[in-house]
């Protein structure tokens, strides 16, 4: 269905600023967190590339010169893309993109006997810090990852993936 430049500057655009001052523009009321403000559409804008998902954004029609400046909203190119370093109740630190289990769980190998070796499993706990998605993939690729206790638990991707375009750390 194609819609005229008429329709589309029919529908309301709302600036959503948040709690930290960051700035908005969207198609959808802003959460309720967020100071909301109706702004007239002037233009349809594109969403970046490689975020077909997103809606699109639309910027504010064009200010009144001597009305005062208001800060632009970073692009998404400019927000760094987030990941977590998840941290073990029993020492072990780990690191995702998406977001943390509560749990993990760990083997203990026991001493072994006569009737051979038993292993007994551990639980530990898993709390989560934000952090950039560049610090998470030089944790994930470091030369010692592999001596970092909980590395058999960081998110990586197969070679077949990572051929396709979907390993976050490219």
């Amino acid at each position: 269905m194609l819609l005229s430049s008429a329709a589309i500057a029919a529908e309301p655009v709302f600036k959503c600023v948040d709690a930290q001052g960051a700035v908005a523009y969207q198609d959808k009321p802003c959460p309720r967190a967020a100071q909301q403000t109706e702004v007239e559409p002037s233009e349809h804008v594109s969403p970046p590339a490689g975020a077909p998902d997103e809606p699109a954004a639309r910027a504010p029609a064009a200010r009144d010169a001597s009305a005062p400046r208001t800060p632009r909203a970073p692009t998404a190119a400019a927000v760094p893309a987030e990941s977590w370093q998840c941290n073990a109740s029993d020492g072990e630190v780990f690191y995702r993109h998406d977001v943390c289990p509560d749990t993990i769980t760990t083997t203990i190998t026991q001493v072994c006997g006569k009737r051979g070796c038993i292993d007994r499993t551990n639980t530990a706990h898993v709390t989560a810090s934000a952090v950039t998605r560049a610090e998470a993939c030089g944790q994930i690729h470091a030369p010692a990852a592999g001596d970092r206790p909980g590395h058999q638990h960081d998110q990586t991707v197969s070679t077949y993936e990572h051929d396709l375009g979907h390993d976050p750390c490219d």
